[in-house]
């Protein structure tokens, strides 16, 4: 892609404006939700997955990176935490929801 990633572009520009942040982000939340349409679970989605399609300024995305990606369905439960390190949660984020050890703070 000729646009680069969307971390390098972060990088370059300092931050987005929220017009900006709101085209990239939707278009995001659209992709997200096809694959999961199409029951893929991506699993390491972070901005350096994240590719430009080309240096304008509608930032037109492309998520890539699908090394982690699993099928889904009804049937089926992840139970491997993976992931980019940098970007994942700590332990007790990771615990499901009902479980007391949750909602103590940090």
């Amino acid at each position: 892609m000729q646009g680069g990633d969307l971390f390098d572009k972060l990088i370059e520009k300092k931050k987005f404006s929220e017009a900006e942040a709101k085209v990239i982000f939707m278009q995001l939340l659209l992709g997200v939700k096809y694959l999961h349409d199409k029951g893929i679970a991506h699993r390491d989605l972070k901005p350096e997955n994240v590719l430009l399609s080309d240096k304008s300024d509608d930032f037109p995305v492309k998520i890539t990176d699908f090394g982690l990606a699993r099928m889904v369905n009804a049937e089926s439960f992840m139970q491997t935490v993976c992931g980019t390190p940098f970007y994942l949660g700590k332990p007790a984020d990771l615990l499901p929801i009902e479980t007391p050890a949750r909602h103590f703070p940090s």
